[in-house]
């Protein structure tokens, strides 16, 4: 099983997850190019916007897919009322 979750092509969902899976992977253009060394010599292309390829500014992909994230965890992890 093929699967990338950020920034990597998904070639096939996750069996438990299903058709619940929705994947978002923004261009490697939207990710920061400003990383650590580490960063630069580890991890070839960009691949998570809840690391350093997060750019926060408004308007941009990352930040957008970071909320989307939170969101999405806000919602499933609040108290039932």
């Amino acid at each position: 099983m093929n699967i990338e979750l950020a920034g990597i092509e998904l070639r096939s969902r996750p069996e438990p997850l299903g058709d619940r899976f929705v994947g978002r992977v923004p261009p490697d253009s939207a990710a920061n190019r400003d990383t650590p060394p580490f960063f630069e010599r580890v991890v070839a292309c960009p691949h998570s916007v809840v690391t350093v390829h997060l750019i926060d500014e408004a308007g941009q992909p990352t930040l957008a897919a970071r909320d989307e994230i939170l969101s999405f965890f806000a919602r499933r992890l609040a108290p039932s009322r």
